[in-house]
């Protein structure tokens, strides 16, 4: 390299230090808020998983709503009612911090409300491990799998809804669930 491209090459670095020390604080950032939005997730989940008795063939609104009487939270305001869960997690699970309080609950959570509800991609974000199921997971519905998608919300309906996914269809509906909620349309049931 001559000398002339090692002066160019050293000012090019110099211009982008600021620019990838900006990138590294806005990665940050939104690392911490992606955190943030799982634990209240995570929460209102252990919640559900606590005092909602919930079952798969019933929509999870239910559970959750059962959770929340249970809790006498279900008058709470949206806004600070992440708050509220949490802190009753932090007061009365085991574990030193509430990430792990939140791992213990979410552990003796069935298999089918963790796919359900994302409480897998919580544990990926927060870094906790939940256990392997021997068995396969049930098949979610059309609309069960749409659902899905509320993240950082709960799901309110079934997993099952809206019938089987045919396999052809199965790709289509999945990609639709990862696209924004105005791509999506029902034009992924079986014919009739």
């Amino acid at each position: 390299m001559t000398r002339a491209n090692r002066r160019r090459l050293s000012h090019l670095e110099k211009l982008a230090q600021p620019v990838i020390a900006e990138r590294k604080r806005s990665e940050a950032a939104i690392a911490e808020e992606l955190r943030h939005a799982a634990r209240e997730h995570a929460a209102r989940l252990a919640a559900v998983i606590l005092y909602g008795e919930p079952k798969i063939d019933e929509p999870l609104s239910l559970a959750s709503s059962r959770a929340l009487a249970h809790l006498k939270l279900a008058d709470t305001h949206e806004e600070i009612l992440p708050l509220s869960l949490r802190r009753h997690i932090l007061e009365t699970q085991p574990g030193r911090s509430e990430d792990a309080k939140l791992a213990h609950v979410l552990a003796s959570a069935p298999q089918w409300l963790l796919i359900f509800c994302a409480g897998y991609f919580d544990a990926e974000i927060l870094e906790f491990d939940l256990p392997e199921h021997p068995e396969p997971p049930p098949e979610p519905g059309v609309d069960g799998l749409k659902d899905m998608g509320a993240w950082p919300l709960l799901p309110t309906g079934t997993l099952g809804a809206g019938g089987p996914i045919w396999e052809d269809e199965g790709f289509r509906a999945l990609a639709k669930l990862m696209a924004s909620p105005a791509d999506n349309r029902d034009d992924t049931r079986a014919p009739e």
